[in-house]
């Protein structure tokens, strides 16, 4: 999901930049939305690359004890097609 999330990123960002006057010669600096939107883009990421740290390093724990527990999102439905 984060993966999508960053070609989506990647794609609106130097889409931009291609669109933008300053690529066909002239000598006009960027957008500010695109610094804006880089930095927002990027925060988002960076949380979202941290919570997921925290989650392996959580359940890596949990299944070394021994103890079993179900994925945040997508852990009952999984064990719905597992158990079906």
């Amino acid at each position: 999901m984060m993966m999508l999330g960053m070609v989506a990123m990647f794609a609106t960002v130097f889409g931009t930049l291609l669109h933008h006057p300053h690529a066909n010669g002239a000598n006009n600096p960027p957008p500010v939305g695109f610094f804006v939107g880089f930095g927002a883009f990027w925060i988002i990421f960076m949380l979202g690359w941290i919570g997921n740290l925290v989650l392996a390093i959580v359940y890596s724990i949990k299944a070394y004890g021994g103890q079993w527990s179900a994925y945040p999102i997508f852990g009952r439905l999984a064990r719905k097609i597992v158990d079906a």
